[in-house]
């Protein structure tokens, strides 16, 4: 718990409140630079997450946790009023995201280091709850008039755009092992575009509940799936995984099996010729 007796006792903030009160506090605050604000806020977050996991909470954590809240209040008004151009929503959801990005490129795991998985989960989960609840009452103003279509296929597009990225650095790096930090970076992208296909899934799922007279129909019945499994003689198989789950419909799933070195493939008829061409022209020796 260092880093919450470090944020209680940080020495300009205390002085302020002991000498000028909550409003000393808050100019010496404004003092501070917005990237230690950010810091700051990041560190209050995994702080008050490791509370959140104290099973019987002293009188003492619980006022601890109250005073790291109000001084997490405190500092989003202050980066609020200097960045007037990001929604309050948007600027929470960053926090959010640039915490669970530094946790998981500290190669975390449920087994090695339990005490910090359980951390990151915790945050996932706030992270998850936040963005649900803010839905809920219209807190994204960027996408309260959003139907079930216009969101899926927003979510399709960011998925799209982080899949991109995923392709680029598997292919910037190919043939060579990733750095400490290059893997930290593809864990984080990684585990963010499974959020987003857990996001699609739950939308299909929803709109699925739905009647079917308040459904509108689009184009013609699914085909069937279809299952190929293609032998990988050069190809990095988890690189081609990742670049048939982005290029082939959605439902599409791809698994490499590094025993076998084969590619199993289940997608929809017409699209596993797709497939066919994308193992033709990608499983080839590279000089």
């Amino acid at each position: 718990m260092t880093s919450i007796r470090a944020m209680i006792a940080a020495p300009t903030i205390l002085i302020a409140v002991f000498t000028f009160g909550p409003v000393g506090a808050l100019v010496a605050q404004h003092d501070m630079s917005t990237e230690r604000l950010h810091g700051e806020l990041q560190e209050i977050e995994h702080a008050l997450a490791e509370l959140d996991q104290a099973h019987a909470a002293t009188d003492e954590q619980h006022e601890r946790a109250g005073e790291l809240q109000d001084r997490s209040d405190t500092i989003r008004k202050i980066l609020a009023d200097r960045e007037p151009s990001r929604t309050e929503f948007q600027a929470q959801l960053e926090e959010f995201d640039r915490a669970i990005a530094k946790l998981r490129e500290q190669d975390l795991s449920p087994e090695g280091t339990p005490d910090r998985w359980e951390v990151l989960q915790r945050l996932v989960n706030r992270r998850r709850e936040f963005v649900a609840s803010m839905e809920g009452r219209g807190g994204d103003e960027r996408h309260t008039d959003e139907g079930p279509e216009q969101r899926a296929r927003r979510l399709r597009e960011e998925l799209g755009d982080l899949e991109r990225q995923i392709n680029e650095l598997s292919g910037e790096r190919r043939g060579v092992d990733l750095n400490e930090k290059e893997r930290g970076r593809m864990r984080s992208l990684r585990a963010n575009a499974e959020e987003y296909r857990q996001a699609l899934r739950n939308l299909d799922v929803e709109r699925d509940e739905q009647p079917r007279r308040e459904r509108r129909v689009e184009g013609p019945q699914e085909e069937p799936l279809r299952m190929e499994i293609f032998p990988i003689e050069h190809a990095d198989g988890e690189a081609l995984v990742e670049l048939m789950l982005g290029f082939l419909p959605d439902g599409t799933r791809a698994a490499f099996d590094p025993r076998t070195s084969k590619l199993i493939v289940l997608t929809l008829g017409a699209a596993i010729e797709h497939a066919h061409y994308m193992v033709q022209e990608l499983d080839i020796a590279v000089p």
